[in-house]
């Protein structure tokens, strides 16, 4: 018989997130991070308070999650920030759902994909949210993490979560994911090594080091097991 000290416990046991609350067991799955020479306060005022729309691919993305009122014309740039995050019964769409200052701030969405667009559905904050299950939706939710490292350096994590209210709505928008994954991905690394090139990459030795920024492979089924075996990570050069 093993025996589990209290010790043990609480070292082994985390509190989940608000994104993990948000979706617990995500259809789709997609973590980056990355490692930066700079304060995880200087940090959080860059991501926070930042211009999202800073390069174009990824107002093209952003431009697509926003309600109409605040969807960016082709070939414009006008400021957006993660304030321009709100939904309304009458223009739904991507809201800020939870925020802890300096820490994390998740984003999040009710919808049903239409070819490559997204309809959607109006919640009025995290907690209906977690309780929205009529069938036929899709649930979208991502978070920006920031995080302390040694020698007054941070790390800096991204990921998305997608879930859905049943199978069948998930049979009708995992094609919208696939061909929207890539693009993500690629937009968010982009802009992650952006991020490190304007704050600065970790030292070693006094000389300026640039870790690749990581991504951890996308989940597809939805069961706890599956999710287990899919935790493996790989690199992908900066």
């Amino acid at each position: 018989m093993t025996e589990v000290t209290l010790q043990d416990t609480e070292r082994s046991v985390r509190a989940p997130s608000m994104l993990e609350r948000l979706i617990p067991l995500p259809r789709r799955r997609l973590t980056q991070r990355v490692d930066l020479g700079a304060s995880p306060a200087r940090v959080w005022q860059l991501v926070r308070h930042t211009d999202l729309a800073r390069t174009a691919a990824l107002r093209v993305l952003l431009g697509a999650w926003l309600p109409t009122r605040g969807r960016l014309e082709a070939g414009s740039h006008r400021w957006l920030s993660v304030e321009d995050f709100h939904s309304t019964p009458t223009q739904p769409g991507f809201q800020m759902l939870a925020s802890e200052p300096l820490r994390e701030f998740t984003v999040g969405a009710v919808a049903r994909p239409r070819r490559l667009k997204l309809m959607f559905l109006h919640v009025d904050g995290a907690d209906e949210f977690m309780a929205f299950s009529e069938p036929g939706w899709v649930k979208i939710a991502w978070s920006v993490r920031v995080a302390d490292r040694p020698g007054g350096c941070s790390r800096l994590s991204f990921e998305l979560r997608m879930g859905a209210t049943d199978q069948r709505a998930w049979r009708s928008a995992r094609w919208y994911f696939a061909a929207i994954g890539p693009g993500v991905n690629w937009t968010v690394r982009r802009v992650l090594g952006s991020i490190a090139d304007e704050l600065g990459w970790p030292t070693r030795l006094g000389v300026a080091h640039q870790p690749r920024v990581q991504a951890a492979s996308r989940t597809s089924e939805v069961s706890p097991a599956a999710l287990r075996l899919d935790r493996a990570a790989h690199r992908w050069s900066s």
